[in-house]
């Protein structure tokens, strides 16, 4: 779960509703109508070449901000830290 998969140049996510609830709640900096959610597939769409394989939204966020994508810098922690709540929000 949280995972995005590339098969034959084709892009797939499998989230977590809860997950994906978390991101869509939360505004990109001062812009209302633009969510996290928007933002990582706006990655997803845009960076969608770096995924070779079935990798997590972590090890994604992750190759973005070692690639120094400076959105991937700014609010790639702050999907990664939603990810976790939602994950202890599954087990609890």
């Amino acid at each position: 779960m949280n995972t995005i998969t590339s098969i034959n140049g084709r892009i797939k996510t499998d989230f977590d509703g809860r997950f994906v609830t978390m991101l869509a709640s939360q505004p990109v900096g001062k812009l209302y109508d633009y969510t996290l959610l928007d933002l990582l597939y706006d990655w997803i769409n845009l960076f969608g070449n770096k995924i070779d394989r079935n990798i997590t939204v972590v090890e994604y966020i992750t190759t973005l901000q070692q690639s120094n994508e400076i959105t991937a810098i700014m609010f790639g922690n702050q999907i990664i830290s939603l990810l976790e709540k939602s994950e202890i929000t599954m087990k609890g």
